[in-house]
């Protein structure tokens, strides 16, 4: 093998020494030394430990040993051959770091230290902007960096993804808070059912039954539910196929669910005298 006097220069082979000096002004003189005789004088001539080329970039002079190349920030690489000479952290072989430079010198700062989907976290984790150049970045340990709405401190949804990057599902997502208002229509012969949708509910249950039997009981939803019309239905209407004895009426109650648990049936009203839910969840005929 054949050596150069520059650190970052790969050695030779003969082969590949030959077929340099195989282009017009590039031919070579070869001097030969007995086998094993160590390292010639022509690499690092004052054994300074720098290569004499290296030396000479850096300014310094390679036939003296007090005279050596500077390393500013002192990681162990001269400043010719570090891309960033007064980073200590930045230098060929530096182990790469969370903190969007191109830590080991390759040209290339990492993917997982942009901000890909542009939400304000990169993918990397233990982000430091060390250098204040990176102000939209609020920090690391983004799961998808290809979704913006999903990142650390994300609100968490409830849509089979871990938004928030907790490595968690679905969790601690409020149950919806509101109560459908429901109203009947009619389309032709068609009648339905319909209500308002409620904030952050993926379903809803809807149950009935008759109004006579309501009155009767003095208001009891257990006796007088007779049907879950509706189990966790993504809809905001359906259509109403039941017919109510003669003389009779039908009631419908509606509640929203997610992921985070079941709502009520409940008005919310000040004007409503007791609970519906415990009394409809003890029916037979109750939604699951």
């Amino acid at each position: 093998m054949f050596y150069p006097d520059r650190a970052s220069e790969a050695p030779l082979t003969d082969a590949q020494l030959r077929a340099l000096a195989g282009t017009a002004g590039q031919e070579l003189t070869y001097t030969c030394v007995p086998p094993g005789s160590g390292t010639r004088v022509g690499i690092d001539r004052d054994e300074d430990g720098y290569l004499d080329r290296d030396e000479l970039d850096a300014g310094s002079d390679p036939t003296n040993p007090a005279s050596v190349p500077q390393d500013i920030d002192g990681d162990g690489v001269i400043n010719s051959l570090d891309c960033a000479p007064n980073d200590p952290t930045t230098y060929p072989g530096a182990p790469q770091l969370c903190d969007g430079i191109d830590n080991t010198c390759s040209g290339v700062v990492p993917p997982d230290e942009l901000d890909l989907d542009g939400d304000g976290y990169v993918a990397c984790t233990g982000w430091n902007d060390v250098t204040g150049t990176h102000p939209s970045i609020l920090g690391g340990g983004d799961c998808d960096d290809t979704r913006p709405t999903i990142h650390p401190g994300a609100v968490e949804t409830c849509n089979g993804i871990d938004d928030n990057c907790n490595g968690q599902v679905d969790e601690g997502v409020a149950v919806p808070a509101a109560t459908p208002y429901m109203l009947v229509g009619k389309q032709g012969t068609t009648v339905y059912m319909a209500w308002n949708p409620v904030a952050n509910a993926t379903g809803y249950d809807v149950v009935r039954g008759l109004l006579s039997t309501l009155h009767s009981s003095g208001g009891n939803f257990t006796t007088s539910t007779i049907a879950c019309v509706q189990d966790d239905t993504s809809q905001s209407q359906f259509t109403i196929c039941d017919t109510p004895p003669a003389g009779d009426g039908s009631w419908y109650l509606a509640r929203p669910n997610n992921c985070g648990g079941k709502g009520t049936y409940d008005s919310l009203a000040a004007s409503q005298v007791a609970p519906r839910d415990s009394q409809i969840a003890a029916s037979a005929a109750a939604c699951p």
